[in-house]
């Protein structure tokens, strides 16, 4: 067990967060608006942060890579969604399907883009 304040996991989140929150930040300069797209790959996507955050990202110009566990099955109306969504909102929302729990799912859903 883990003796230290917050799991692993919660600092994990934490410094995702933090990151994500770097890439929303409006730029000083309008130069700098000319920002360079990022690549983003969410996991949880399917609801929750995930979603919202997948969403933002997109809303804010970056290619998104929304992984979803159990794309044609249980998890199908929010791929349909994000799709609904990437459309309404002229953004690049991808799903993908990814279960971070397994190495073989992780491999074929980042490397079979």
């Amino acid at each position: 067990m883990d003796k230290r304040t917050g799991s692993a996991s919660q600092w994990r989140f934490c410094l995702t967060f933090f990151r994500i929150l770097i890439l929303l930040q409006p730029k000083s300069k309008p130069e700098m608006n000319k920002h360079m797209k990022n690549i983003i790959v969410i996991t949880g996507a399917s609801s929750g942060f995930g979603a919202l955050t997948a969403r933002a990202l997109a809303k804010a110009g970056h290619t998104v890579y929304a992984s979803i566990r159990e794309t044609k099955g249980r998890n199908a109306p929010q791929v349909e969604e994000a799709k609904k969504f990437a459309k309404d909102n002229n953004v690049d929302l991808r799903t993908i399907e990814l279960d971070v729990a397994s190495q073989a799912s992780a491999a074929h859903g980042l490397w079979s883009r």
